[in-house]
């Protein structure tokens, strides 16, 4: 049986509450086993290759340019840099957004926007940031969602949601997070945070849930039942300065599954993981600066408009 067909029998077998024996033969666990497995931190299921989002391939600059390219951006306090839209950011504004300033959200639509644009598939929908007490988060996520065709509406057994995932950000009191709605399969609500965000935040993560159970419906599709699945924790953001970053970097680098980069962004070595944001910082920004959404790419300083045609050769 290959890998990741193998990875999902097992998934089916562990949530049906039987282990295997040494010989690999399958046996029932006892009662008082399975209560103990209830009590158990939820585990991230591990995706297979063939569920994961399909992105045009991008080949990252070296280093030294991205950091040289950020360097130069920050510097360029009053110049406009990035706009998506109506969105216009300057080098200070940008610069006060990576640390979780007041114009966080409008630098997390960026790469929102960018990832849409390089989207080779349908497989992800992507909702604006909402503050935790929004008062119309469903109307909001409503907004991000196709309506159900009208002409299958009236389809015996009703119309599926046929994404596969759906990303939220969320601005708490001090620190931003990402909530990820795993909606095919194996159901799941993957929350990047730090540890304090997600042991005090539980009955969000679940209203948020219900939230989005009842905008697909609304918008004419079959009832998923989000809500009643528990969250898993993703522990990408150790400093509440450090969660803007944390929410991008998971945005721009998720594919399916939490490994390489990802999984080592909740590195415990504070040089290391410095080092790591600050490189990350700057190779970010080369993507929003260099991307075609960014209508301001055009207007940009001549260093670096330099810098960004070199690393595209």
């Amino acid at each position: 049986m290959p890998d990741d067909e193998k990875t999902v029998v097992d998934d089916k077998i562990s949530a049906a509450g039987i282990e295997k024996d040494d010989n690999g033969r399958r046996k029932k666990r006892t009662a008082s086993q399975s209560t103990n497995q209830s009590d158990r931190p939820t585990r991230l299921r591990t995706i297979v290759d063939q569920t994961a989002p399909k992105i045009k391939p991008r080949k990252e600059p070296p280093n030294e340019t991205v950091s040289k390219t950020y360097d130069l951006a920050i510097e360029c306090k009053e110049q406009v840099l990035l706009r998506f839209g109506e969105i216009s950011m300057t080098g200070s504004e940008v610069e006060q957004s990576f640390k979780g300033g007041e114009d966080a959200c409008h630098l997390i639509n960026g790469p929102i926007k960018c990832i849409k644009k390089d989207a080779l598939d349908h497989s992800r929908i992507f909702i604006s940031p909402v503050k935790k007490d929004d008062q119309d988060i469903k109307g909001k996520i409503k907004l991000a969602l196709p309506k159900a065709p009208t002409e299958l509406s009236n389809k015996r057994g009703g119309v599926k949601f046929p994404h596969r995932y759906i990303f939220l950000p969320v601005f708490l009191s001090d620190e931003c997070i990402v909530i990820c709605f795993q909606l095919k399969n194996a159901h799941q609500i993957s929350v990047v945070c730090s540890k304090d965000v997600f042991n005090s935040n539980g009955r969000v993560f679940l209203s948020l849930g219900d939230n989005l159970d009842k905008a697909i419906e609304e918008c004419g599709y079959n009832k998923i039942g989000i809500s009643s699945v528990k969250p898993s924790h993703v522990p990408l953001s150790n400093e509440p300065n450090e969660s803007v970053f944390s929410v991008m970097f998971f945005l721009y680098k998720f594919q399916g599954k939490i490994d390489g980069e990802l999984s080592r962004c909740s590195e415990r070595d504070r040089e290391w993981l410095s080092e790591f944001i600050r490189v990350y910082n700057g190779v970010l920004l080369e993507y929003l600066i260099s991307h075609e959404e960014n209508t301001a790419s055009s207007s940009l300083p001549t260093e670096i408009s330099v810098l960004i045609k070199r690393s595209s050769r």
